[in-house]
């Protein structure tokens, strides 16, 4: 008769614990967090001031990195033949197209065929008019490998409003670019 009383709590208890562990609710997800993690593709950089690099456009403007302080800087570098680096400019559009006060992109082409940047540009130029993006040519990668250590492409260096390192995203984004700039 004990042995059956003992069963029956055995039953009874391993039961009710496949019941909470079965219908237990999923945690909300915190679209935060993986900014947090390693695995993610986004980086929290040491707060170190950028040198005031001199920079020449595709027009051969000249601008210097510090010409934008007072917004949140976004250098990305990229090429015409690179897919992903492609889509980027659409986030950067649709950023620019709600806060074009609060940030400014420089988009550093590794492309060796100018003719397919030329290209690229001026349909993004026409499907985007109001897209303030400056285009700077780099086909050597002086700028990218020598200055701010771009090995690979898509990659997105963002500086703060003060011209400190603040992110980098490696890839193209793994979270919506406003809650990455936060």
């Amino acid at each position: 008769m004990r042995n059956i009383i003992v069963i029956f709590i055995l039953i009874f208890l391993s039961l009710t614990a496949s019941f909470i562990f079965y219908n237990k609710k999923p945690e909300p997800i915190d679209i935060i967090k993986p900014l947090k993690k390693s695995q993610t593709n986004i980086k929290i950089l040491q707060k170190v001031k950028v040198p005031n690099t001199k920079l020449t456009l595709i027009n051969n403007q000249k601008i210097k990195i510090y010409d934008f302080q007072g917004k949140v800087l976004l250098i990305n570098f990229w090429a015409s033949w690179c897919p992903p680096c492609l889509k980027e400019f659409e986030l950067f559009s649709q950023l620019l197209k709600k806060h074009p006060k609060k940030y400014a992109i420089i988009a550093i082409s590794q492309d060796h065929d100018l003719k397919k940047m030329d290209k690229f540009i001026k349909i993004f130029r026409k499907k985007y008019p109001w897209s303030k993006i400056y285009f700077v040519h780099d086909p050597k990668k002086k700028i990218s490998q020598e200055i701010f250590n771009i090995f690979k492409i898509p990659e997105t260096i963002i500086l703060d409003k003060n011209s400190y390192l603040d992110k980098k995203i490696i890839g193209t984004p793994s979270a919506p670019l406003e809650i990455i700039l936060r």
